[in-house]
């Protein structure tokens, strides 16, 4: 979801130049992200929308900040920078657009787990 998202508002990932020859990158993050994601998702059923919309969002953009820390620690690349597009960002790893986008891909996320779990 989150390639997809990059894809659609940048037209190439920021981070897509890691990944070459591989037109998808193949990341351990998002697989991770999925499994946590439908453990979530089930363990807040009697909760209102709001009330998920707000975990997600918090949950989500925690898990890319940390990643995207991570990962600059780990392979000294900066695999992508938020603090051009927003002036509401966190060390350019995690803001408001990409936060809201996190809410409604898992809201919708919730749906689909419903239909396949």
């Amino acid at each position: 979801l989150g390639w997809d998202v990059e894809l659609l508002r940048y037209g190439n990932p920021h981070y897509s130049n890691w990944f070459e020859p591989y037109p998808v990158p193949l990341l351990p993050m998002y697989g991770i992200g999925g499994v946590g994601l439908s453990w979530l998702a089930n363990e807040m059923k009697s909760l209102n929308l709001l009330q998920r919309a707000l975990i997600y969002g918090f949950t989500l953009s925690s898990f890319e900040l940390l990643g995207g820390l991570a990962s600059e620690m780990v392979f000294k690349k900066d695999g992508w920078d938020y603090s051009d597009d927003s002036i509401y960002h966190i060390c350019g790893k995690i803001d408001l657009f990409h936060s809201g986008c996190w809410i409604a891909l898992a809201l919708l996320f919730e749906h689909v787990d419903k239909i396949f779990f």
